[in-house]
């Protein structure tokens, strides 16, 4: 399965002032999000204001969800534009270091894997002047428990005195069950907080929060702080999903309803090891007793605590889920203990051993099996390489294709892109658990996502030639879970069939399952009219779509490979799209510069190129803006994380 969650934005507009000044202030501030089946545009724009006699810095700061690719960054100043372009990361920082050794104001984003994705502007505002900002990101909305969930997290830390959130919802099929609301940080909520317009009409909605300026007083003496949530999913059947074709690309969204859920057996393997005790084994045992109570008849279960040793809670069988075994479950749950060392190898592979043994006994019909595995640490008894690790783990699991294996990182300490690239290699996923109050409800969440599986070795097949088979993103799928969805692009071959025609082959919990789907191509128009803005916006939508998952899976490919040829060859596939589109990812940056002869360097762009490498933040020259004395840019960085969806 693939599958994610979407990530909250994270709005910060801050400024930083000299002593006894009046900060800047965000005279304006508008987010909009265009979504236009799942694929979520927002842009953001502030425009920030010194009212004071003296010139001073003021800093905008947005902090991106981590499954966003940033398509645009762009600031006017004195009615100048200068906007961002990506590049290479060694060209970008190249650069960047060229122009920051000229003196000229240079500012640089780029990603920096594993922290949090925030992307930030410094800039120094003449008295009585202003300073916009624009930035764009792009992302595809993950479909969790049965919903879209789109969220942006404001916090300018002031009134604003124009701020409005607007989103326009665009879907094929009829919109259900959208809700939008204000969740204020401090728990509080308020009717000042409430949404001023919700419009939904069939297939489309617009969404609206305008708060005045009393309205977010009423909320805070620094304004809004919360999160901005719009939750909304579509009509659905039992079908092989919807596919949009326009101009060459397609993308297919495949969410049956109406299926019965597959018996699952699920091994519970749990770190129990000395990192853990304390706030963490408790949350982790209060998780547990939730996830232990929603378990359905049907499903078999087992446990393994794990330490420096490994030890079984039935050391025979996968046990059935009734009230008996339930309370006994709970017990041992109950009676965990932390101690020693982490032998993650040992866990893992004995897990996998114990399933397969069992599955050669058992004569009965095949359950779909799944391992949940919990750590808090990084190996430090028995085998401790990483790379041995995974090879053990794979290899015993069937080169990765026995079972589904869920990774959850408790936790700093955790290595997180080693249990990711161990998710990735055996059809699974990791998550990050956060080592924080509402711990045990991450956990429980998590589970609730992967509790009913409906369809498993899910094959998703193109008739008739239509498709390049080297454009398609991933459409083979080892488990579909109740409340998720799979979506898959590619590129047209051939543009002179009548009728694009797909499969889905699954297995579901009544036997195999087909679903077939034609979709009258005399209908789509292939050819986009430069008269039609809204087929323009359709075109851009479906080719970046596919661009946009197709760098996904690239991403994905390079941290599940070990071959380092393979490995170079995917970044390189993944940085000529990204360079292509305009997406800054983990093999780009993005570099802004007012070159100071504007005619020469247009006339002249700098060959100087290198190869990739990563980056951490930059800082620039203090050198005002040439044409613009009163004005310098200080800084700009982003960080990205990017996992797997």
């Amino acid at each position: 399965m693939k599958g994610r969650s979407f990530v909250c934005v994270i709005l910060l507009f801050t400024s930083r002032s000299l002593a006894q000044l009046k900060k800047p202030t965000i005279s304006s501030l508008h987010v909009t999000s265009d979504i236009k089946y799942r694929f979520a545009t927002t842009r953001i724009n502030s425009v920030i204001a010194n009212g004071e006699t003296t010139a001073q810095e003021a800093v905008f700061s947005v902090t991106l969800p981590k499954t966003a690719f940033i398509s645009n960054f762009s600031m006017t100043i004195d009615g100048k534009d200068y906007a961002g372009v990506v590049k290479e990361k060694e060209a970008a920082l190249r650069l960047y270091k060229k122009a920051k050794s000229k003196g000229i104001t240079a500012g640089h984003v780029a990603v920096k894997p594993r922290e949090t994705s925030q992307f930030k502007v410094s800039v120094n505002v003449a008295a009585q002047r202003i300073v916009h900002f624009n930035v764009t990101y792009q992302e595809l909305l993950q479909r969790r428990l049965g919903q879209y969930h789109h969220s942006i997290n404001v916090n300018p830390g002031q009134i604003v005195n124009d701020f409005k959130i607007e989103i326009f919802i665009n879907e094929s099929k009829k919109i259900n069950n959208l809700t939008a609301s204000l969740n204020p940080s401090n728990g509080i909520s308020s009717p000042r907080g409430k949404v001023s317009q919700i419009n939904v009409m069939d297939n489309t909605a617009v969404i609206k929060f305008s708060p005045t300026i009393s309205d977010q007083q009423a909320l805070s003496k620094e304004g809004i702080s919360g999160q901005f949530e719009v939750k909304y999913d579509v009509e659905r059947g039992l079908n092989a999903g919807e596919i949009q074709v326009v101009n060459g690309y397609f993308v297919h969204y495949f969410a049956p309803n109406g299926l019965k859920t597959i018996n699952k057996n699920v091994m519970f393997i749990l770190d129990v090891s000395s990192s853990m005790s304390g706030r963490k084994i408790a949350q982790t045992k209060d998780a547990m007793k939730v996830i232990l109570n929603d378990l359905r008849e049907g499903d078999n279960f087992n446990m393994i605590k794990f330490s420096s040793n490994v030890h079984f809670w039935n050391k025979t069988d996968m046990v059935p889920f009734n009230p008996t075994n339930l309370k006994r479950g709970l017990q041992f749950i109950e009676d965990m203990r932390t101690i020693w060392a982490t032998n993650i190898n040992e866990a893992l592979v004995k897990a996998i051993q114990f399933l397969k043994n069992l599955e050669a006994k058992v004569s009965n019909k095949k359950k779909t099996s799944i391992i949940i595995f919990l750590t808090d640490g990084q190996a430090s008894a028995g085998v401790t390489n990483e790379a041995t690790i995974l090879k053990n783990v794979k290899q015993e699991n069937g080169g990765g294709e026995r079972y589904t294996l869920f990774n959850l990182a408790f936790g700093k300490g955790a290595d997180f892109n080693f249990l990711k690239q161990m998710s990735l290699q055996n059809g699974g996923l990791a998550r990050k658990i956060y080592e924080d109050s509402d711990a045990a409800l991450q956990l429980q969440g998590f589970y609730k996502e992967v509790a009913n599986p409906l369809l498993s070795n899910i094959r998703i097949k193109y008739l008739n030639d239509a498709v390049e088979n080297s454009s398609l993103t991933t459409n083979e799928y080892d488990t579909y879970f109740d409340g998720s969805e799979i979506v898959v692009a590619g590129k047209l071959s051939n543009n002179a069939i009548k009728t694009f025609q797909t499969k889905v082959e699954a297995n579901a919990a009544t036997g195999p399952l087909t679903l077939t789907y034609g979709l009258p191509l005399a209908a789509v128009t292939t050819q986009p009219s430069p008269k039609d803005p809204s087929v323009k916006e359709l075109t851009s939508f479906t080719e970046r779509l596919w661009a946009y998952l197709t760098i996904k899976n690239l991403l994905d490919q390079m941290v599940e490979t070990t071959n380092p040829t393979e490995k170079l060859n995917l970044k390189e596939k993944a940085l000529d799209l990204s360079l292509k589109y305009h997406f800054v990812t983990p093999v780009t940056s993005m570099v802004v510069i007012k070159p100071d002869d504007p005619k020469k360097d247009a006339a002249n762009p700098d060959p100087d190129y290198g190869y990739m490498s990563d980056i951490g933040h930059m800082s620039t020259s203090r050198a005002p803006l040439q044409g613009s004395a009163d004005f310098s840019l200080s800084l700009i960085t982003v960080w990205l994380s990017f996992l797997s969806v």
